[in-house]
């Protein structure tokens, strides 16, 4: 997945950053946002899904109240 395209999943995502700027690395991203640009390599980052995970207040057992 490139920056600018929507998360369709929540879970944790590898990290692969172009031009050498860092090491791969590990996020939790939430369904219904978008992958960020890096501040420095821009477009130049990619995310790999690693695992699903379910944002906990997307559980039907946990969803907020208004």
């Amino acid at each position: 997945m490139r920056p600018g395209d929507p998360v369709r999943e929540s879970g944790i995502y590898e990290v692969v950053h172009g031009r050498d700027h860092r090491q791969a690395h590990e996020v939790v991203m939430l369904r219904g946002t978008e992958f960020p640009l890096c501040d420095t390599c821009d477009v130049d980052v990619r995310f790999r899904l690693v695992r699903t995970a379910p944002y906990i207040f997307q559980d039907g057992d946990f969803e907020e109240q208004d």
